[in-house]
Parts: C-alpha cells; structure tokens; sequence
C-alpha cells in the first residue's frame, strides 16, 4: 500500500513515524490543549455573537416584511364613497367612519413597527420592543417596556 507522497514522489520510501515523532506530536497536542482555554472562550464568545446578530436580523427582516404586507394592505383599501353634483359627475370620494377606522388602524400598526425598527437598529440596539411589536402584529403596546435588549 503506498501513500500520497510516494505517489507523488516515488523516490520518497514510506516512513511510518517513530516513537519520537509521535511523542513529540501528542506533546504538542496535549500543550496546546491545555492553553486552549481562551482560545475557546474568544470562539464561543463568537458562535454566541453570531446567533444573536442573525436573531436579530431575522427579527429586523420580518419586520420590514409585516411592515410591506401592511402597506400593500393599505393601499387596497379605496374610498368608498362618492359625491355627485346634480348632473351625476362625481365630486369627491371618501371612506366611511367604518374603513377609515380600518385605514387608521393600519397606519397606526405601520407606525408601531417603525418605530420599533428604527428603536432595533440605534445606537439603543432595543430589540425587545420589536420582537413584543412583531408579535402584536403591529399593534400598540405599553411604551414603558422599551428597555434595551
């Protein structure tokens, strides 16, 4: 059986590692091992950095999706409404008490999730306040839960 180097470099005989070698090697391992510790630590440190940013800009990213549904949301809704002057020419459009509730209340959801995007992505970094809108939908919540997550 030959190995990759006598395949390449057929001149090289195959060298199965002495004791020595294979001391020194698990020396090595072993020492680096036991200075491993922050080492570990830094790569923790960043597999956790990394989940939370990718929490956090899933959390952004479904915002900014809610965020668009609302809107085309919005524009669906038309007046329903029309004025006409004595000859029958419409004069002016306008919603019923009933859909401008529904308009307003969409604009309000609109509102709640910007603000908790814009609050998400300041200096502050208050994710708390967009995952509890997001989770409303969009609707109001208590302002005094806006501290920093």
């Amino acid at each position: 059986m030959t190995t990759k180097e006598e395949k390449k470099n057929p001149t090289v005989p195959a060298q199965p590692p002495t004791s020595a070698t294979f001391s020194s090697i698990t020396e090595k391992f072993a020492d680096r091992l036991m200075k491993a510790g922050p080492v570990i630590a830094e790569k923790i440190v960043d597999a956790l950095t990394d989940i939370e940013l990718k929490r956090r800009t899933d959390l952004v990213t479904k915002a900014f999706e809610l965020l668009t549904s609302l809107k085309e949301e919005l524009g669906k809704i038309k007046p329903d409404r029309f004025d006409f002057d004595e000859d029958g020419v419409m004069t002016k459009k306008s919603f019923s008490p009933e859909t401008n509730s529904k308009r307003q209340k969409l604009k309000n959801r609109m509102r709640n999730l910007e603000g908790a995007i814009d609050q998400a992505v300041s200096e502050q970094s208050n994710f708390k306040r967009l995952d509890e809108v997001l989770k409303s939908g969009g609707e109001d919540i208590k302002k005094e839960d806006s501290s920093s997550s």
